[in-house]
């Protein structure tokens, strides 16, 4: 098992690593990877937390735990998530000269560019105009009443 600190100064466990020894020298760790993400800098020994079991089945049960322990945080997010999700309905009024298909792609367009704008923005300014009205349905997260999005 392999813990390294991170730039932010987290304790980190990698998934991966190479162990490369050497006689006269510390050891390095290269190609720790930690989820997706993999680092491009070799770590020392001097810098890294090693432990290696002399029992394989402990170091088998270990990194079971590990990766149980894994799942039941990735699954602890997803229903944080889902918790906290905006729910919404969209009621579109006449949009004259459009087609059926025209005014769904123009309407998606606009949602995508306001939906983007609530999650990347700390504050979000949405037009109230005419034809397009949004209503929210998750009480929890409810950001207004009505919002009118679009002519």
């Amino acid at each position: 098992m392999l813990v390294i600190q991170s730039d932010t100064g987290d304790l980190l466990i990698a998934d991966s690593f190479v162990h490369n020894q050497y006689a006269l020298y510390p050891d390095t760790f290269s190609g720790v990877t930690i989820g997706t993400y993999t680092y491009d800098r070799t770590f020392s020994m001097n810098d890294v937390l090693y432990i290696k079991f002399a029992n394989s089945r402990l170091e088998d049960y270990v990194a079971s735990l590990f990766g149980d322990y894994g799942k039941l945080m990735g699954r602890m997010i997803e229903v944080a998530m889902r918790n906290r999700q905006v729910r919404a309905v969209v009621h579109v009024g006449a949009m004259a000269g459009l087609s059926d298909e025209e005014k769904q792609k123009k309407v998606q367009n606009y949602l995508d560019s306001v939906y983007r704008a609530f999650q990347d923005k700390s504050v979000a300014i949405v037009p109230e105009t005419n034809g397009l009205e949004y209503d929210e349905k998750n009480p929890a997260v409810k950001l207004g009443v009505h919002h009118h999005l679009m002519k």
